[in-house]
């Protein structure tokens, strides 16, 4: 549904025939992540749900994942939502990576999650780092930056 007041709104109906198509192309594991942000506060509900308190909601997102196991000794569900709450839907596979990545994928792992705790890392980096208080801008801007060279450094 297209409304100039609210944007793009899936309904239910179109969430689950989207699903039933992912689903076909990836039929090991599916999973949804719902994300809202509203004016000051991101709220995740990883039921595949937008969190039910949604006023003043600047944009609500729907995430699927359907997945092929081809990779590592267990399926690894998508989106990937690691600890602090960031958010991965990877659809790739690493075949190679530069020196420079710090992308540790394990014989036995998906490299999704290795590529989750790649991209965090750059971003706890940028966090870390910062000895003074600097503009939100700024550091939006050192994080998109951090995150942006990881990505280049994969192969895949």
């Amino acid at each position: 549904v297209n409304s100039p007041e609210c944007g793009t709104i899936l309904s239910d109906a179109l969430k689950t025939k989207l699903s039933t198509l992912l689903t076909a192309r990836g039929p090991d594991a599916q999973n949804a992540v719902g994300v809202a942000f509203p004016a000051n506060v991101a709220a995740i509900d990883d039921s595949g749900n937008s969190p039910s308190n949604t006023s003043n909601v600047l944009l609500d997102l729907w995430m699927f994942g359907s997945v092929l196991h081809i990779q590592g000794e267990s399926v690894t569900t998508q989106p990937c939502v690691d600890q602090n709450g960031n958010i991965l839907l990877w659809n790739g596979e690493v075949f190679g990576q530069e020196d420079e990545s710090n992308l540790d994928i394990q014989a036995c792992e998906s490299d999704t999650p290795a590529v989750a705790r790649m991209l965090a890392f750059a971003a706890d980096s940028i966090a870390k780092s910062d000895a003074a208080p600097i503009l939100h801008s700024e550091h939006c801007r050192a994080i998109t930056t951090a995150i942006t060279h990881c990505l280049s450094t994969i192969h895949g």
